[in-house]
């Protein structure tokens, strides 16, 4: 098993593939991660929707079947404090070269500022230069600042192509492509 012992910031943390026992707590971060997170960007009954069951019974079924993804969690203490998926693009615009996408990153909010996002990042990018990308995107909702912020800190720049959600919860969202490019 590829792991990687960090030091961060604050907390001493290890960054490993995810294994379908860690559904549970991937769901927990997700739920408490996308209620902070969104609860401004969002419509409040969305946002009350979401599930743990649900969302560990998602994650157990993608961890089982994985289809090309990686996955990994950042672990503080034995407690999964963060997620992060990458796999082929599934975007339909041209980017430079063979290009990765950065699925979904999510960090539980006792963790936020700390470092988690930043070691995450660092492992999807390290994934993604393994598969020989020369580009990773990401999309990002236009309102999250706090996800921007770590994605320019990484890296990753707008490239200008936007789109807009209307499927995720009743409302139109604007999402914002960021890319980077790897050495």
């Amino acid at each position: 098993m590829n792991t990687r012992l960090l030091s961060i910031t604050q907390v001493a943390a290890q960054v490993r593939p995810a294994i379908v026992t860690d559904a549970r707590g991937m769901a927990e971060v997700h739920v408490a991660a996308a209620q902070a997170a969104y609860g401004d960007i969002m419509p409040a009954d969305f946002i009350a929707r979401f599930s743990v069951e649900q969302s560990a019974a998602s994650w157990h079924e993608r961890l089982r079947r994985s289809s090309g993804r990686s996955i990994y969690v950042v672990e503080c203490d034995g407690r999964i404090a963060g997620f992060a998926a990458c796999g082929p693009s599934r975007d339909p615009a041209p980017t430079v070269g063979p290009t990765g996408q950065l699925h979904v990153l999510n960090v539980a909010p006792a963790f936020w500022r700390q470092g988690l996002g930043r070691a995450l990042c660092s492992q999807i990018i390290h994934e993604a230069r393994q598969r020989g990308c020369r580009t990773l995107s990401v999309w990002v909702l236009a309102d999250n600042a706090a996800a921007r912020a770590l994605y320019a800190a990484n890296g990753f720049t707008p490239d200008g192509i936007e789109r807009m959600d209307d499927t995720l919860c009743g409302r139109p969202l604007r999402e914002l492509r960021y890319v980077r490019t790897l050495p």
